[in-house]
């Protein structure tokens, strides 16, 4: 799961909706596909990569400082550098 989850934590910027939400769902798909995570003969997505994305998806939006535009109509994550 490491590299999956390595994935993730390098994408995950990508996958913030308008808003500042991470679309954990989406996230899991592209890390499988992209780490060849797939199992069984219809290409299933183990469960455990979903949970995985949830817990990227939350670190994620714990670490990033939400920035709201007028009225709060936008809003995006901004992932501060380490």
């Amino acid at each position: 799961m490491k590299p999956i989850e390595c994935w993730m934590r390098r994408n995950v910027a990508a996958y913030v909706d308008g808003c500042g939400e991470v679309n954990a769902t989406k996230l899991a798909e592209d890390a499988a596909c992209e780490c060849n995570a797939h199992v069984g003969d219809d290409y299933e997505i183990p469960e455990e990569v979903f949970d995985l994305a949830v817990i990227v998806a939350e670190d994620a939006e714990k670490r990033a400082l939400v920035i709201e535009g007028a009225c709060g109509a936008k809003r995006k994550l901004v992932f501060p550098r380490r």
